[in-house]
């Protein structure tokens, strides 16, 4: 969730917190250059909560998890306006424990980003 000045909403990738308050965390400004952000688990086996993000020109950017923080992020490569959706499955395949980011382009091809290849 981002706010209308492409802050992102404070609130970080954690598992379910069920009592208390959640922790705000600032992620800094400059968010509003992605049209699309993904939330996922651990894609880059870090033990931390990754960010895909698409920018406005198809370019698909990687922020590994480093806690309560992002890593800088790391460009993955151009072309990806095609796809008309992105997504991190909560369930993944046991061989790989991580869960896979998948596209589907506007044609209805399904597109595999297996998990490790991001970062």
């Amino acid at each position: 969730m981002r706010q209308s000045v492409g802050i992102p909403d404070p609130y970080g990738p954690r598992p379910v917190q069920l009592e208390g308050p959640w922790e705000k965390i600032d992620r800094g400004s400059g968010w509003n250059t992605y049209e699309r952000l993904v939330a996922t688990r651990d894609l880059a086996g870090s033990a931390h909560a990754d960010v895909p993000a698409r920018d406005r020109s198809g370019v698909l950017w990687f922020y590994q998890g480093a806690g309560h923080s992002l890593a800088s992020r790391t460009k993955v490569g151009g072309g990806r306006q095609t796809y008309d959706r992105l997504a991190a499955p909560a369930a993944t395949p046991p061989a790989t424990a991580r869960p896979d980011l998948i596209a589907t382009d506007r044609s209805g091809h399904v597109w595999l980003y297996q998990a490790g290849r991001l970062a």
